[in-house]
């Protein structure tokens, strides 16, 4: 891990031997992605001759192809979200959104300036976002800036599993939030528990009247009804 804060696990790192790739999000948070993912060469004669001509090797197609064309998937999927969304409320979508840049061309996208509220600090601030393009006729329904250069050669990539490693700021502001949201959760179940435990004894409370009530009438009942018999006895 690049970012790594522990002393022992820096100590070791190597850049050198390090084949992660750099995503900066909309929000300038940081991190470094790795991972794996499956690659199929072509059965087409023609397919496997021009990836020969163009590549030699299967060394080289790992390194000009497969790993050149997962950076730029990766590079690209950053300005589609912030940071702590990529770690939250959107963790599954950003391998699926690498891959699909992978497999079938980076996207066409606008971007625009967007006032948001920083969760953790509370202050409004201004990002520049990016959306894709739709197009009906496009892959998965969004615009490509151009085809899958992996396609291109009649390869094709699935399968993708991706570790990320966030920038020690941007980790520290997700941990806060997740505490945070942590403690409203409890707080609120505990205000939940709270008003079922009134709702509770106030539906005892009423049932116990209610018991009360009905032995009550009874218990009048049986007097009027034996006062009734003292008077027919009386009268014989």
């Amino acid at each position: 891990n690049p970012y790594s804060e522990n002393t022992a696990e820096a100590a070791k790192y190597n850049k050198a031997e390090d084949k992660s790739f750099r995503i900066t999000f909309n929000d300038s948070g940081e991190a470094y992605v790795s991972g794996s993912i499956r690659y199929e060469y072509p059965t087409d004669i023609e397919k496997m001759k021009e990836i020969h001509r163009m590549f030699y090797g299967h060394e080289s197609v790992m390194l000009g192809l497969i790993e050149k064309t997962m950076e730029r998937a990766i590079y690209m999927s950053g300005p589609l979200m912030p940071s702590i969304d990529s770690i939250m409320s959107r963790r599954s979508e950003l391998p699926t959104i690498i891959e699909d840049q992978a497999r079938n061309g980076l996207y066409c996208v606008v971007t625009k300036d967007q006032l948001i509220l920083d969760e953790f600090t509370g202050e409004k601030k201004f990002i520049k976002t990016a959306e894709p393009i739709k197009n009906d006729q496009s892959p998965n329904g969004l615009m490509r800036q151009d085809a899958s250069i992996v396609g291109k050669y009649g390869m094709s990539l699935s399968n993708l599993s991706i570790r990320v490693n966030y920038h020690p700021n941007v980790q520290r502001r997700a941990d806060a939030l997740f505490a945070s949201n942590s403690d409203i959760q409890i707080a609120t179940m505990n205000a939940k528990k709270a008003e079922q435990d009134r709702r509770t004894a106030t539906e005892q409370g009423q049932a116990i009247a209610t018991a009360a009530e009905w032995k009550a009438k009874a218990i009048s009942s049986e007097r009027i009804e034996q006062g009734r018999r003292d008077k027919e006895v009386a009268v014989l």
